[in-house]
């Protein structure tokens, strides 16, 4: 029996719930970057999400949640990122 993500100290991520288009089950439409970062009526959300980052990027490099083991995930890396055995294919998390 594999182990439960709670003992391995897995997150569960929900996505948002609410507001997701014009049908129900669909993906919220993403703002472009530019959009986003420059309209007035978003600047509480853009300063959340700036400090945020420098926060994640200044994480320890060895932690399991740091902004390099993250990136990670989508590379050629020599260890398995949430599992508890290494990778059997080519290295790729992916």
């Amino acid at each position: 029996m594999a182990p439960s993500a709670a003992s391995l100290g897995t997150y569960a991520i929900t996505g948002v719930q609410t507001g997701l288009g014009p049908e129900a089950g669909r993906t919220p439409i993403r703002q472009e970057i530019d959009t986003w970062a420059y309209d007035e009526a978003n600047a509480i959300q853009v300063d959340l999400f700036i400090q945020a980052l420098i926060i994640f990027q200044g994480t320890e490099p060895d932690e399991k949640l740091s902004w390099f083991r993250i990136a990670a995930i989508h590379s050629i890396a020599p260890n398995p990122w949430d599992e508890e055995t290494k990778t059997q294919n080519d290295g790729a998390n992916c």
